[in-house]
């Protein structure tokens, strides 16, 4: 109804399906295809007949000035900038106009958006799924590849990795992380291994191929301090620093001794109730809980690190009540007193993901209603509030009901990454400019030719340069060091 009333209004019947209006693009950003409907509804604002067939010209504005008109459109309702046109348009505001001409004059809303004059400094690191030839789309324990992908952010070239094939057996990719080296940590799981084998590991490139090293714990959520000599985890009280985790979970409803056949996703609640975070300091090798964070009573996880190493954010909650986000100093490793973040905390919601912007001022997080843990929730958006707490805001982003997390910000702080099944049950990534005060702009898409019912997930930013694939030869290694037993 309100797309109805805006063209009664301005006495138009089409709109701009993409680019959303109000979005800002990075400079280098490969050009968009531009897409338009119509709406039904000339019965209800009068708009004058024409002839037959349809022809529609896009009219490209900087202020007054024409900078493009492209004539004779067809009924593919679509245009895509030639990059030559999409480069020469760095650093300006453009206005779109669009008129088509057929059984009906049709004239759109104008669209409005921006080029930003600088690039993206880093390019994206994601989880992609892709349901197996037979299997069932956005089915958990359907069988699905797993693949771990670089995209170059100016020209969307994917590079791959690392794949697991089949029934998710060997998954990498949980929860990635990044050095400012370039390195890669992550989780990695063999479901076919039972009880489900799952570690730690960390990636560097090297001259022809990758230095691979097992992590010194047995939990997810890996983050690098900013310094890059310390990491924190999500560590399991239940297991030994160096130890892989082997665990068996029993469906609701179902006998002790039917299991799972894939990792579940990976959700305190779920899983294990006994999280610390721990910190582990890259040169003396010690690796304990944080004073603060490591609370008998609470779930600890998802620490994150203040841009200055001085404290870290994380989420804590009793089993069965609701997640807040406190933070705790480091205070070289001895921790200290817990502090609830106001307004992301003791709000009757769900909170959790934390994730301090690169000057500080800011900390992004999810927040959300429904219970189920912090995976992929349908009602789930990105919040930001200030650092030292204060009032939350909902991101302009966010599309109710489209399940809006896995945020991340860009090595400049300018840019947030974040995935959304806004338009389909999919998740797919984007890019929003973050401004100075704080507010987002409307959500530019990773186009990358991904396939059918294939989900982007956890997508986050990795130093820009080309990266060595993971070989067979490298995951055996790692079965056998996460298999062998510790002397």
């Amino acid at each position: 109804m309100r797309d109805v009333d805006l063209a009664r209004r301005a006495g138009c019947d089409a709109r701009f399906v993409s680019p959303l209006d109000g979005a800002v693009f990075p400079a280098g950003f490969p050009p968009p295809r531009f897409q338009w409907e119509v709406f039904m509804v000339r019965n209800l604002i009068g708009l004058p007949k024409s002839g037959t067939g349809e022809s529609w010209t896009l009219s490209v504005f900087e202020g007054d000035r024409v900078l493009h008109v492209e004539r004779n459109i067809g009924e593919e309702r679509s245009w895509t900038p030639t990059p030559a046109q999409w480069s020469g348009w760095t650093g300006k505001t453009l206005r779109v106009e669009l008129r088509g001409e057929g059984a009906y004059v049709h004239t759109a809303l104008p669209l409005y958006l921006s080029i930003d004059s600088r690039a993206l400094p880093d390019d994206v690191l994601l989880r992609y799924f892709v349901p197996a030839p037979g299997a069932k789309p956005f089915v958990l324990n359907s069988s699905v590849d797993v693949h771990l992908l670089k995209i170059d952010t100016k020209t969307f070239a994917r590079q791959e990795l690392f794949i697991g094939k089949g029934a998710q057996r060997r998954c990498i990719g949980c929860h990635t992380a990044q050095t400012r080296s370039g390195s890669i940590s992550f989780i990695y799981t063999n479901t076919a291994h039972k009880p489900v084998l799952r570690g730690a590991f960390e990636l560097t490139p090297s001259s022809g191929g990758w230095t691979s090293r097992l992590l010194p714990v047995a939990g997810p959520y890996a983050r690098y301090s900013q310094a890059g000599d310390k990491s924190a985890f999500s560590m399991f009280r239940s297991t030994t620093p160096g130890e892989p985790l082997y665990y068996q979970i029993t469906p609701p409803g179902a006998s002790s001794g039917d299991v799972l056949d894939y990792p579940a996703p990976f959700d305190a609640r779920f899983v294990s109730p006994s999280l610390d975070v721990a910190v582990y300091d890259e040169k003396t090798g010690a690796l304990a809980p944080l004073p603060g964070a490591s609370d008998p009573d609470f779930v600890e996880l998802q620490p994150s690190w203040s841009p200055d190493d001085h404290r870290i954010a994380f989420v804590r909650y009793r089993d069965g009540e609701r997640m807040d986000i406190a933070v705790v100093p480091l205070n070289d490793g001895r921790g200290g007193a817990p502090k609830l973040l106001a307004g992301a905390s003791a709000n009757g919601w769900d909170n959790y993901y934390p994730e301090y912007s690169p000057d500080g001022r800011w900390l992004a997080f999810t927040r959300a209603d429904a219970t189920g843990g912090t995976f992929a929730r349908q009602d789930s958006a990105v919040y930001l509030v200030p650092a030292d707490g204060g009032e939350a805001r909902r991101l302009e982003f966010n599309q109710d009901g489209a399940m809006n997390s896995w945020h991340s910000w860009s090595s400049d702080g300018r840019w947030m990454l974040f995935s959304s099944k806004r338009g389909g049950v999919a998740t797919k990534a984007y890019i929003s400019r973050i401004d100075p005060d704080g507010h987002a702009s409307a959500p530019v898409e990773l186009c990358c030719g991904f396939a059918p019912h294939s989900r982007a997930n956890m997508p986050t930013w990795i130093k820009k340069g080309d990266y060595p694939r993971v070989t067979e030869e490298d995951v055996d290694l790692w079965e056998r060091e996460l298999s062998a037993p510790k002397k």
